[in-house]
């Protein structure tokens, strides 16, 4: 259907076409199963214009229990990074679909599939989507799909209302990019600063000199 278009469809063409789909990604979350192929095509549209999410051969009971295996799905431009990876630490979740969704969009906008996550680990390439200015389009909507698109899980909206709050101007990006990004920096602080208590309780070291320590290490960290 995109390639049959000679520009970009406008904001409230593509909303049409992903609210639906959030919606029935919001019912497979709350019932604690992602579906792990977004991509265009597993999606239809219906005669009246109604788009179908198709091909749940890759969803799985995910949510809720974390570090369980999974199986390897892939599939390029449209998977991010986690569904690569066996870390216990790149975990799968909402977050997985809501990249699939984000890039979706990006073919939308752009006609050709964004660049596999792979690659964006290494050097990202891929010119955010806020910057450009596409007619009908805007720029707000196109940078809650950025966060959405952003390579690190967590650095993506945990959630279909996360991500439903910024494209409705309910919640700022900037500002919730920001706090995912200090959460994260306090994660990895408090695994940098373990070792330097474990070492305090065991030699009774000033306090003083161990909070100084962690505060170090949370500078570093960040």
């Amino acid at each position: 259907l995109r390639r049959s278009m000679a520009e970009p469809p406008t904001e409230s063409w593509i909303r049409s076409m992903i609210d639906p789909l959030l919606d029935a990604l919001s019912l497979l979350h709350t019932r604690g199963v992602c579906h792990r192929d977004v991509a265009p095509d597993n999606v239809i549209v219906t005669a009246p214009g109604q788009p179908v999410l198709l091909d749940f051969g890759a969803a799985r009971r995910l949510i809720g229990t974390p570090g369980r295996h999974v199986t390897a799905v892939v599939k390029p431009s449209y998977a991010p990074i986690e569904q690569y990876a066996e870390a216990a630490h790149l975990q799968q979740g909402p977050w997985t679909d809501l990249y699939g969704v984000g890039a979706l969009v990006a073919f939308l906008v752009d006609g050709v599939p964004p660049a596999a996550a792979t690659s964006r680990c290494v050097h990202d390439e891929m010119v955010p989507l806020a910057r450009r200015r596409i007619h009908g389009v805007s720029t707000h909507f196109l940078a809650t799909m950025d966060w959405a698109l952003a390579v690190r899980p967590h650095d993506r909206p945990h959630s279909i209302e996360a991500l439903r709050e910024a494209l409705d101007g309910r919640r700022n990006v900037r500002l919730a990019r920001w706090k995912h990004a200090l959460v994260w920096a306090g994660r990895r602080t408090a695994w940098a600063a373990e070792p330097v208590l474990r070492q305090v309780r065991r030699s009774r070291v000033a306090w003083p000199m161990a909070t100084a320590a962690v505060l170090a290490f949370g500078m570093i960290a960040v």
